[in-house]
């Protein structure tokens, strides 16, 4: 047993065989190691000790007679002084009781035992127990207790899984719960006594609110080393595969937890629910409504219909929510929707499709992404691999930069001083990086400057990139220029030729970028842009590719840099970027 006393100093007391009744030989930590201090002699097998936070005080019970969680065990409750050694209080406790946890108060006066369904309160002096605390209410015996470090709160859990909470000074109750699962054998107050940690045995941990008893979050560890944290609301973060052993009922329908991933995948929720922020207004769904509607599963196959080329194919059937829009990806790079939410999607019951894909050489590795009718929740992406032996060819290199100083309507939007030197500096970086770097790779250049970057103009260059790159070319696309939020609070890229409106149709927008990377046929794109609020499109980005599916397309895929956030503007000199 080990105990913190308040100077930092940790006792330790080892009771030796628990078969028979040995002393307690008490310990002190020193700079040279554990200091013998003395022994204490108990009539019986040790249950449970306690410390007092002052070091002065200790507290034991012991059984004397029968076995423990049998109807004829006799045990005893003892309090000890420390600097003494002596006995200052001694306790029989009633028959069949087996008081196999205790808490004690922080000056050692007052100590708190299990093992019955009410919490039984001692004090030294006192000839009996001198208050109880109904603790269940089914009468199941307690089995874990715990004392806040000031005293002043209590909260023990019976077998059941009931917990419930007291003010000390008053003996009010605070607070009940009752939690799913094992019921906990081991109590804690933590975070300076605002929250409650209950460990059960299947590996499980609840994290409650101190003060109001509202449950905060499950830590879950599985016998696999996997792990996952989940909040009331549903919102989880886990390992790598951790959100696979995880189920969830509604009435008798079980759904597995990694069925909604990309809605309930918020590791930024959790760590704000653990730090006791408002995660209200970052809610879109509970878990709940998420199992009325579940998303599909899903089905994929692969195979190959000549050289080079293969056919994606998918089942996606309802769950009970139906099926919405389908995504398909090719080594983490969107190549395809079908049923897309944007055209006013058929909600069916089973969707299934095909789409053709020019392979690369080594893995390819195809993955498909199914959402509900209500486009809300998409189940855990399903994939398949192919493995080609084809022949890519030498690496090619199509580095597109845009740089926009002047603008047709300046009334509008001001004139930048650096922005096409900006692309021209990027451009030789790039080329220098390249050509010092792997003779063997190619470079193809596109340059569009001030009066060439209207919107038609990146349109066609666009076009032309569709229909001439390769699966396993690298696309680099360079932006410097003014950027903004149009009406809707989207991204979007002022083209040369902008009218002045906040329109999406007048800019080269979020969604006409991200539609323009989809049919782009090079599977490793970066896309760079210099502009104010470019952190708009990271965050639609991430919208459309989940939080799994952007670390494939880190690995082979699409790659977004912003230099400002959704709200920041980026400034080169007075002017805004």
């Amino acid at each position: 047993f080990f105990f913190q006393a308040e100077d930092g100093i940790r006792d330790v007391a080892v009771t030796g065989v628990q078969t028979c009744a040995l002393p307690i030989l008490l310990m002190s930590r020193t700079d040279r190691g554990f200091m013998h201090r003395r022994e204490i002699d108990i009539p019986g097998e040790v249950l449970a000790m306690a410390l007092s936070a002052n070091d002065t005080r200790l507290w034991v019970t012991c059984g004397t007679a029968g076995l423990a969680q049998q109807s004829d065990f006799e045990a005893q409750l003892m309090a000890f002084d420390l600097p003494t050694g002596l006995r200052v209080g001694a306790w029989a406790l009633r028959k069949g009781v087996t008081p196999d946890t205790l808490a004690v108060s922080p000056d050692g006066s007052i100590a708190y035992t299990s093992g019955e369904s009410r919490v039984a309160a001692w004090a030294v002096g006192a000839a009996h127990a001198i208050a109880r605390y109904e603790a269940s209410t089914e009468g199941r015996p307690v089995t874990a207790l715990a004392l806040s470090s000031d005293g002043r709160r209590l909260v023990a859990a019976d077998t059941t899984g009931y917990l419930t909470a007291w003010d000390t000074a008053s003996g009010q109750s605070l607070w009940s719960l009752r939690i799913s699962g094992a019921s906990p054998h081991t109590l804690a107050y933590v975070r300076e006594g605002t929250r409650i940690a209950a460990a059960s045995g299947d590996g499980t941990v609840h994290i409650i609110d101190a003060l109001t008893g509202a449950p905060i979050a499950r830590l879950i560890r599985f016998d696999n080393e996997e792990w996952i944290t989940i909040t009331p609301e549903g919102y989880f973060t886990a390992s790598a595969n951790g959100d696979q052993w995880l189920n969830v009922r509604l009435g008798n329908t079980v759904h597995g937890i990694d069925q909604f991933f990309d809605v309930f995948y918020r590791p930024d929720i959790v760590e704000r629910k653990l730090a006791g922020e408002d995660i209200t207004p970052l809610i879109t769904i509970t878990l709940e409504q998420a199992l009325r509607e579940p998303p599909p599963r899903v089905t994929i196959a692969v195979r190959e219909t000549s050289h080079g080329q293969v056919r994606v194919g998918y089942t996606a059937q309802s769950a009970g929510g139906r099926v919405g829009e389908v995504r398909i990806f090719h080594n983490g790079k969107l190549i395809a929707t079908h049923n897309p939410r944007t055209a006013r999607p058929t909600a069916r019951d089973k969707l299934a499709g095909n789409i053709d894909a020019t392979l690369v050489g080594g893995e390819n590795l195809f993955t498909v992404v199914a959402f509900n009718a209500a486009n809300t929740l998409n189940a855990r992406p399903v994939s398949g691999t192919f493995v080609s032996k084809i022949d890519d060819g030498p690496r090619r290199v199509v580095l597109f930069t845009m740089g926009i100083n002047e603008y047709a309507k300046s009334a509008d939007v001001d004139d930048l001083r650096f922005a096409v030197k900006d692309a021209e500096d990027f451009a030789r970086a790039v080329t220098a990086a390249i050509t010092q770097g792997d003779a063997k790779t190619q470079l193809k250049r596109i340059d569009l400057r001030d009066r060439d970057a209207t919107r038609e103009g990146v349109r066609r260059t666009f076009d032309e990139l569709a229909r001439g790159l390769k699966p396993s070319d690298i696309f680099i696309w360079f932006v410097a220029g003014h950027g903004m939020l149009d009406k809707n609070a989207q991204y979007g890229i002022i083209p040369h030729d902008w009218n002045g409106k906040p329109d999406p149709d007048a800019l080269l927008s979020a969604g006409e970028i991200l539609d323009a990377s989809r049919k782009l046929p090079a599977l490793t794109q970066f896309f760079v842009f210099d502009t104010c609020h470019a952190g708009g499109l990271t965050s639609l980005a991430l919208g459309l590719y989940d939080a799994r599916l952007a670390v494939l397309a880190r690995n082979m895929g699409l790659h977004i840099f912003a230099s400002a956030s959704a709200t920041e503007e980026a400034k080169i000199g007075r002017a805004h970027v």
